[in-house]
């Protein structure tokens, strides 16, 4: 927390928008969602992480759209729809540890402890491998994509 929290993300939450003004994406759209979903906003994350989920061009934007909207249903107390949500992200990328994760944590909040030492079971499996696209998420994208999402969120924060 901190004291500017709440400022920063409401100004993140601003700037992503208007980037999306600016040149509208599909990976500059979901971080809009993910700032909405740090912001407590989570009404208005869903529709925009439903639609990328289902619609998203990209396997990783629909990956991590999934992951998302599995957090958002966990913010709600909807742990059966947060777990479904997982699952999902995991049929899109059946080795990738985070779903798998996170399909454990919410298992154990729901008291499904032997389900969820199964799921946590399969990370030590080494027969699967995944480049999971919450690295590339959490550390930004590759270069030539990161430098024109730096520039069109510098315009964003420009004052108008």
């Amino acid at each position: 927390g901190g004291p500017n929290r709440g400022r920063v993300l409401d100004f993140a939450v601003r700037t992503y928008r208007r980037a999306l003004d600016l040149a509208p994406s599909e990976a500059v759209r979901l971080r809009h969602a993910r700032s909405l979903l740090a912001a407590e906003r989570v009404g208005e994350a869903v529709p925009i992480l439903q639609r990328l989920r289902e619609g998203a061009a990209d396997r990783d934007v629909r990956y991590m759209a999934t992951l998302f909207l599995a957090s958002a249903h966990q913010k709600r107390g909807q742990y059966g729809d947060a777990a479904a949500a997982y699952e999902g992200a995991l049929a899109l990328e059946p080795g990738c540890q985070t779903a798998r994760v996170g399909l454990g944590a919410v298992l154990a909040l729901q008291g499904r402890a032997t389900e969820a030492a199964r799921v946590a079971a399969g990370l030590e499996s080494r027969n699967v491998e995944c480049d999971d696209p919450w690295w590339g998420y959490r550390f930004g994208p590759p270069l030539a994509q990161r430098a024109q999402l730096l520039l069109t969120l510098r315009r964003a924060a420009m004052p108008q």
